[in-house]
């Protein structure tokens, strides 16, 4: 049976692609230090395997390679405004991500799917809509981070093969995502919304 490990799997975005897989039959593993708890899983909690460790200790993920096909790369230790407060923290998404690609490339991993950013790493829009294509001019270090692992990936596999997707999401929204929360645009509007059609 095909093994994924879905690194942030309790988060919002890593819940619903381990949601997804457990639906089509995958065996799940999900990586982290579940700090901000497993609410997100609760409906398939025993359906999967949880690993904890820590994503910038190098031998927690060799430990959690093994045995896996596929790894869903969502951890992210920042968001683009507390990278701008500490852009040097923020380079540990890029440390660790490498110390990730390293493990990979000696291991039977098939592929990598990394989540990236749909708006940070393009920065100023210079023409609307913005495409795949459009140039990538970040404004933050979290959109500078999130392309320079994109970066590394592919040069990881110009070098070693490593096969992989980047996934560049734009605004995501949907259930279980915290309306008061820093990020999510589109639900905090919305939460915003309700509560004055309440008023």
């Amino acid at each position: 049976m095909t093994t994924c490990l879905v690194l942030g799997g309790n988060g919002f975005i890593g819940s619903h692609i381990v949601d997804i897989l457990v639906k089509k039959g995958y065996n799940v593993k999900v990586f982290g230090n579940f700090n901000s708890g497993l609410s997100n899983l609760t409906t398939v909690l025993d359906q999967l395997e949880l690993i904890k460790g820590d994503f910038r200790n190098r031998m927690d993920i060799k430990r959690a390679l093994k045995g896996i096909d596929f790894v869903f790369h969502n951890i992210y230790f920042t968001i683009p405004q507390t990278s701008v407060e500490d852009p040097i923290y923020d380079v540990e998404n890029v440390i660790s991500t490498l110390q990730l690609l390293q493990e990979i490339v000696n291991s039977d991993v098939k592929k990598i799917i990394f989540s990236s950013s749909g708006g940070a790493i393009y920065g100023m829009p210079k023409e609307v809509p913005i495409t795949e294509s459009h140039p990538t001019d970040p404004i933050s270090p979290y959109g500078v981070s999130k392309l320079s692992i994109e970066k590394y990936i592919q040069n990881f596999n110009n070098i070693y093969g490593i096969d992989y997707t980047i996934l560049r999401y734009s605004n995501v929204y949907g259930e279980r995502q915290d309306p008061f929360g820093k990020v999510g645009a589109i639900t905090i509007f919305l939460n915003r919304i309700k509560e004055c059609v309440v008023l």
